[in-house]
C-alpha cells in the first residue's frame, strides 16, 4: 500500500501542475488505471483499502509518513539526476 499511495501522490501531483488541465483530462482515468494494474488491484479495492486504513489513525499515520519518506527519496534522487545531466551538458562549468 505504501508503494502504490506514494504513486498516487506522485500522480497527483504531477496532474495538479498540469496547466490547462483539459489537456490532460481525457488521459486520467488511463493514468490511474496503469498504475492500479501496476499493482494488480482495481480501482474499487484501492478505495476500499485506503478506506479500512483510515479507520485507524496510528497505522495511517504510520503509511503517511513512509510515503513522504519515499516521496523525499525519489526527489532527492531526481535532484540528484538533474545535477548529474546540467554536469555531463556543461563540464567547462566545474
Amino acid at each position: 500500500m505504501i508503494d502504490l499511495l506514494t504513486e498516487v501522490f506522485i500522480l497527483e501531483a504531477h496532474i495538479s501542475y498540469q496547466h490547462p488541465i483539459d489537456s490532460i483530462r481525457d488521459s486520467i482515468p488511463h493514468l490511474y488505471g496503469g498504475l492500479f494494474q501496476k499493482y494488480g488491484v482495481t480501482a474499487d479495492e484501492f478505495e476500499k483499502a485506503f478506506e479500512c486504513y483510515m479507520l485507524d489513525n496510528d497505522l495511517m499515520n504510520s503509511v503517511l509518513d513512509e510515503v513522504l519518506s519515499n516521496i523525499s527519496i525519489s526527489r532527492s534522487k531526481a535532484d540528484e539526476k538533474k545535477e548529474t545531466e546540467s554536469d555531463n551538458l556543461h563540464p567547462e562549468i566545474q
